[in-house]
């Protein structure tokens, strides 16, 4: 098995920082780039693609529920249902849930 670092690199022009992936309420795609959305209501812009972050963090700490976001599931205190489905975090955040990523959410979470 793989040993996930809880420690995420955001490689930027001049240095490469680390951020605890308990600081990360979710990672956001932009592009080539990744917008990592911290805890702190702080936004850090990495050079890395999503995908890349994907391989890199522990799916058990994070889900990736719609093609633009993968977010921290230890954040996320409510799920909406009704009109398009979004992902509440603990900072009040709301996430897009894609439709089709719906159902594999609620078996992730144990949810019936």
């Amino acid at each position: 098995s793989i040993a996930y670092s809880n420690m995420v690199p955001i490689p930027g022009i001049n240095d490469v920082e680390l951020i605890d992936t308990d600081e990360i309420e979710f990672l956001e795609a932009d592009g080539k780039y990744t917008v990592v959305h911290l805890t702190n209501q702080k936004k850090k812009v990495s050079s890395k693609n999503i995908g890349e972050y994907e391989s890199l963090i522990d799916p058990r700490l994070f889900y990736r529920i719609h093609h633009r976001y993968l977010i921290n599931i230890s954040k996320i205190i409510r799920i909406h249902k009704t009109g398009r489905p979004t992902c509440e975090l603990d900072n009040k955040t709301r996430v897009p849930i894609a439709k089709r990523r719906l159902d594999s959410l609620y078996q992730f979470l144990n949810i019936k």
